[in-house]
């Protein structure tokens, strides 16, 4: 991912500011998440699957391209522990990526 505010677009296009990654990488950044922090976790699912999906599965063209980019940047506001977690997961993640790659 670009950066930590494609944590809220995981699934949505790329034309549309998101990563344009699959369900099941969604489910994977929700899992680390929760590792870290809960309810950052539940915060960067409901935003996932309750609003992002529901626009981009029904909403009409104009709609997704006035409201999907908005979601997917910084327009966003989270509180700045929302970016310090997100950051403390990525270089956790990446330690315990080194360190299983060392051991192959």
């Amino acid at each position: 991912m670009r950066s930590y505010s494609q944590l809220m677009a995981i699934e949505t296009d790329p034309d549309h500011g998101g990563a344009g990654a699959s369900f099941t990488s969604a489910i994977l950044v929700i899992e680390e998440l929760a590792k870290i922090d809960p309810s950052v976790s539940v915060c960067c699912d409901v935003h996932n699957t309750l609003v992002n999906t529901v626009l981009r599965k029904y909403a009409s063209d104009a709609v997704k391209d006035k409201y999907l980019p908005q979601l997917s940047s910084s327009k966003v506001r989270f509180h700045s522990s929302f970016y310090a977690r997100a950051r403390l997961i990525v270089r956790r993640t990446m330690s315990d990526l080194a360190r299983f790659i060392r051991t192959l």
